[in-house]
């Protein structure tokens, strides 16, 4: 399922000549997030944080995906263990950061604060450029009927995930 959503979306298919660093980060933070959704054994321990790493690596930004990464861990394998698991998914990505992006590692607070007041707080003086991005997304890059069998299957959760499908929607 995620495979055919990252190679029928537009944006994929529209930068699949070129290389960009954002369309790396993006497909290996799906496969960080579907793997720690999705993994049996020990192997989601380790596996989501080299793949949130490498993505966080190749852009910054990506680091917003690290509570989904941690949310599908949770929602996979339960509370039991949840600590261990997290801290091992973020040491593993933190050390893959370090590796394979050395130069943030010097600038990773003025980084991370650059990227929370312009993608997360915001200040601007003219239409927010969020709603623009929404609507660019949702018509032209395709993702309208993704966000809307999402919105519908939020409601269509057996009782008992509740709770954990809640933490998901506050995300």
């Amino acid at each position: 399922l995620i495979g055919g959503l990252v190679a029928a979306l537009p944006l994929f298919v529209e930068y699949s000549a070129i290389t960009k660093s954002c369309s790396d980060a993006w497909m290996l933070g799906i496969l960080a997030v579907s793997y720690a959704a999705t993994l049996p054994g020990t192997k989601p321990r380790w596996l989501p944080g080299i793949l949130l790493g490498l993505a966080i690596g190749s852009r910054i930004d990506m680091v917003l995906l690290a509570p989904l990464v941690l949310w599908g861990l949770w929602d996979h394998h339960g509370s039991e263990g949840l600590w261990r698991r997290t801290l091992t998914t973020a040491a593993a990505a933190a050390l893959t950061v370090f590796i394979s992006a050395p130069w943030a590692v010097t600038g990773f607070v003025g980084l991370l604060r650059n990227t929370i007041m312009f993608r997360g707080v915001g200040y601007w003086i003219r239409e927010s450029p969020r709603l623009t991005t929404l609507k660019s997304l949702a018509w032209e890059e395709g993702l309208g009927l993704v966000l809307l069998a999402t919105i519908i299957g939020l409601f269509l959760f057996p009782v008992g995930t509740k709770l954990k499908r809640g933490v998901l929607v506050c995300f």
